[in-house]
């Protein structure tokens, strides 16, 4: 399993022309965190008035640097999903965790640490990992950044968690998508489904 954060560039819904996923593959990360799930609704919640535009993948709908430094990113975790089920989780501010197929609307709001930890995301997020018998969960950070509550969400997750997180931190985003493009290639030729 694949954990990035979310960016604050994001696309609306006219923006994107082709859909990464269709409706019927979306999985939701909320119906995979078993007694977390209602945490996770509920915490949602708080921001439900600043949701706007049509509902799309993430992984289309956000356009920050991560998202857009390498065009063959998107299709790169696409096909990993797909061909050897490698889930990518993508922590997000308003919704505290999703997977790429997961339909989200817009929004704009930063990971408030506090208000994400008081609704368990890093137990659903070791959940997830449980749920589906990942033996590994990496994470790809930008460090040092602005957004260093994604990583300790990931290190709570991490020290709860009985399956193997692994943390990986880089100076620039280059750096992270070369490693995490390369993470990808590997774990989709030498394992189906246990990553």
């Amino acid at each position: 399993m694949i954990v990035i954060p979310c960016s604050y560039g994001k696309r609306l819904r006219r923006e994107v022309r082709n859909e990464t996923f269709g409706p019927r593959e979306e999985v939701k990360f909320e119906d995979h965190i078993g007694e977390y799930k209602q945490h996770i609704l509920e915490g949602r919640r708080d921001y439900e008035t600043k949701f706007i535009d049509d509902p799309v993948p993430a992984l289309d709908r956000y356009n920050g640097v991560l998202y857009t430094i390498d065009s063959s990113l998107r299709q790169c975790l696409a096909n990993a999903i797909r061909k050897s089920g490698v889930q990518t989780l993508i922590l997000s501010g308003a919704y505290g965790a999703v997977t790429a197929s997961q339909r989200i609307y817009m929004y704009n709001q930063p990971l408030d640490l506090d208000h994400w930890r008081r609704y368990k995301l890093p137990e659903a997020v070791s959940a997830f990992a449980e749920t589906f018998h990942f033996n590994v969960v990496i994470g790809f950070f930008k460090s040092p950044s602005d957004s260093s509550q994604y990583e300790k969400i990931f290190d709570d997750a991490t020290e709860i968690s009985k399956s193997k997180f692994k943390k990986c931190t880089f100076a620039n985003y280059r750096l992270l998508v070369e490693s995490l493009s390369k993470s990808v290639s590997e774990m989709t030729s030498v394992q189906s489904g246990s990553i």
